[in-house]
């Protein structure tokens, strides 16, 4: 058994090194036998004052042992408040990234399509205007053409009416001129019998 724990005095003084008082059994004193030069033993009891006991077990392993759990536990909570910060910094970072993400493919996305609409509109464009300038060249050809071909038939027309019309009068004149002569000669002929 261990005498210090229990209180009992070693080399005739107390556990807090005062000399051994003359009183037995005096309150915050040691016990000992009339014979004070007699080698103390288990029987010579140290009764402590209460405020030295409650130093004492104040002093005791289950204090020293609850201060380093409680000094263990501000490090854990430390420890876990440093963790849950960093979590916190990497879901928010991560979060914001992955909005950043949505919002740049978002951007991306309505410019493709705008140029897209706008090439697809360009385009139509083009090709309506290749349609309509060639549909109008075909009909600008065609009511050119269609003009050509009735000039030059009505005058192909009014010169064939025309040739026509001389040769028929030609023919009448020639008549006309064969009569006269044929009337000019019978008449010589008539004054010449006459």
């Amino acid at each position: 058994m261990n005498l210090n724990s229990l209180g009992y005095i070693m080399n005739n003084k107390c556990p807090w090194g005062a000399p051994l008082p003359p009183l037995l059994n005096a309150p915050g004193s040691c016990s000992y036998p009339l014979n004070t030069f007699q080698i103390p033993d288990a029987s010579f009891k140290c009764t402590l004052p209460q405020r030295l006991i409650n130093s004492k077990n104040k002093r005791s392993f289950p204090s020293q042992f609850s201060s380093l759990l409680a000094i263990s536990l501000l490090l854990l909570n430390s420890i876990s408040l440093l963790l849950l910060n960093f979590i916190s910094l990497l879901l928010l970072i991560s979060i914001s990234l992955l909005f950043l993400n949505f919002i740049s493919l978002q951007l991306l996305n309505f410019i493709y399509l705008l140029l897209l609409n706008f090439i697809y509109l360009l385009l139509l464009n083009f090709i309506s205007l290749l349609l309509l300038n060639s549909i109008s060249l075909l009909l600008l050809n065609s009511i050119y053409l269609l003009l050509l071909n009735f000039i030059s038939l009505l005058l192909l027309n009014s010169i064939s009416l025309f040739t026509l019309q001389f040769h028929f009068l030609m023919s009448r004149m020639r008549r006309i001129i064969s009569l006269f002569l044929s009337f000019f000669v019978l008449a010589q002929l008539i004054s010449k019998n006459v």
